[in-house]
C-alpha cells in the first residue's frame, strides 16, 4: 500500500505471516529506479512499525520498492515488493 505526494512516497506493509520462529527486529526498506539492476537501502524501521516515508525523490522518475524483515538470523530472502512502479509527480 502506498500514496504519492509530490516528491514523497508513503509506504505501508503487513507483517509476515510467519517469523520463522525468531522475533523480528526491524524492516529494511529498499529502492531502485526502474531499469536498474540493484536495490539500495533507503531506510530502516523497528519491527513494530509498518510504514515508512521516502522523501526527496526525483519527479517523473519511476521507482520500485521492497521491504525485508530482519530477525537475529538475518534479512528475509523473500522481500515484499510493490507490484507497480511509482512515479512521483506534482509539487
Amino acid at each position: 500500500m502506498l500514496s504519492v505526494t509530490g516528491r514523497t512516497v508513503h509506504l505501508a506493509w503487513e507483517a509476515p505471516i510467519s517469523d520463522g520462529g525468531a522475533r523480528l527486529l526491524q524492516y529494511i526498506i529498499e529502492i531502485r529506479s526502474l531499469g536498474e539492476e540493484d536495490f539500495k537501502e533507503v531506510g530502516k524501521v523497528k519491527a513494530g512499525n509498518l510504514n515508512y516515508e521516502v522523501i526527496g525523490l526525483e519527479m517523473g522518475q519511476q521507482y520500485e520498492f521492497r521491504v525485508k524483515a530482519v530477525s537475529p538470523a538475518g534479512a528475509s530472502q523473500d522481500a515484499a515488493r510493490l507490484d507497480t512502479p511509482v512515479t512521483p509527480h506534482g509539487k
